[in-house]
């Protein structure tokens, strides 16, 4: 962190007022006896129906954005310096001060130093406004632990500590032994998928992170994952493993889903790979249509609009390949209620259609 020293207007008026000085009448100074309400209001009211502010609000913004401490801020100050003078102004002035601002030094970079394995490198990420890292960088001790029961093991070293875990289904209490010796506790878990270790930070933007746990653990958590880019969502500890439970038909069972309907394909001579490359537009057009509309109405298909004949021949051929005839019934009766929510299908044909994947 570094604390410059800017030159910064001292503003005798806003800008409405720089725009209609030329409407006070002559010799009016701030000496006069304090009857200038009539005046303050006609200005007001002539400031609502004139163009003048805004046309200095444009030209104010024509230096583009103006971050604290930044050269875009210091032009401002000068710009609005210089029209002020120009307006007639008898007395402005700018006057150095400090202002703390936030530089981004070298990249960043961190490192695991142990005995044993030596130099390992890890990817690290600046969080914004924050203090800056000394020179000869920082050094802090780290507590492997490789199991919750070595956790009993630590001892005072978690004393007024905040600890997180990410596990996604486990609550806080399986930090039970640090809350014990003082330490802060909670889960921090990101619903991202993470299919390498060498992710780059961006991932975490636009996520949720789950927290659960001790206030002050969860609060430092939720500053972190909007450091990140994501959203903080607290839990109950008794819904972690529900949440978790829907994150991975979302997410995980996606995959499985997937290679079922690439095996029926390569079931008919296509390669693998073809058959990936044919399915993968589809999925990724049924996903964009879910984040655009209601999921009752971005479900297509033979299900969604009640076309009983058209399942029964899928449910025919499926004979041959019983698992996925099995996923077909169960998630064909779930797009049936959801195309229902949605009054999409008349009554009987809802009726057909439920008798159909029962196997009656």
């Amino acid at each position: 962190m570094r604390h410059p020293t800017r030159p910064w207007a001292i503003f005798a008026a806003l800008a409405v007022a720089t725009s209609l000085v030329a409407l006070t009448p002559a010799g009016v100074r701030g000496d006069q006896p304090p009857a200038y309400e009539a005046l303050s209001t006609r200005l007001l009211q002539t400031g609502l129906r004139e163009q003048g502010a805004y046309a200095t609000l444009k030209k104010l913004l024509s230096v583009g954005p103006r971050l604290t401490g930044s050269a875009q801020a210091e032009a401002a100050v000068k710009l609005m310096a210089d029209h002020m003078t120009a307006l007639g102004f008898d007395r402005v002035r700018t006057e150095p001060t400090v202002v703390c601002h936030w530089v981004r030094g070298a990249v960043e970079e961190g490192r695991i130093l142990s005995k044993t394995a030596g130099t390992i490198p890890l990817k690290v990420r600046a969080l914004g406004s924050s203090v800056a890292t000394p020179a000869a960088g920082l050094t802090a001790g780290i507590v492997e632990v490789h199991s919750i029961a070595e956790l009993e093991t630590i001892g005072d070293k978690a004393r007024g500590k905040i600890v997180f875990h990410t596990s996604g289904a486990v609550t806080s209490a399986a930090l039970a032994p640090l809350r014990a010796a003082g330490a802060a506790c909670a889960s921090f878990h990101p619903v991202q998928t993470f299919p390498r270790k060498d992710l780059a930070p961006s991932v975490f933007q636009g996520a949720t992170i789950d927290l659960e746990g001790d206030p002050r653990a969860v609060r430092a958590g939720a500053v972190l994952a909007r450091k990140l880019g994501a959203r903080p969502l607290v839990l109950r500890a008794e819904d972690k493993a529900l949440f978790h439970a829907a994150e991975g038909i979302a997410s995980n069972l996606f995959i499985p889903l997937f290679d079922t309907a690439c095996r029926l394909l390569a079931s008919t001579g296509i390669a693998d790979r073809d058959a990936a490359a044919i399915l993968l537009p589809l999925a990724e057009g049924t996903l964009q249509s879910v984040k655009r509309l209601d999921r009752s109405t971005a479900l297509t298909g033979p299900i969604s609009r009640g076309d009983v004949e058209t399942v029964r021949r899928h449910i025919s051929v499926l004979r041959k390949h019983p698992a996925a005839l099995r996923i077909y019934k169960v998630l064909g009766t779930e797009a049936m209620a959801l195309a229902k929510r949605g009054n999409r299908i008349p009554p009987a044909r809802v009726r057909a259609m439920a008798r159909l994947l029962a196997g009656k």
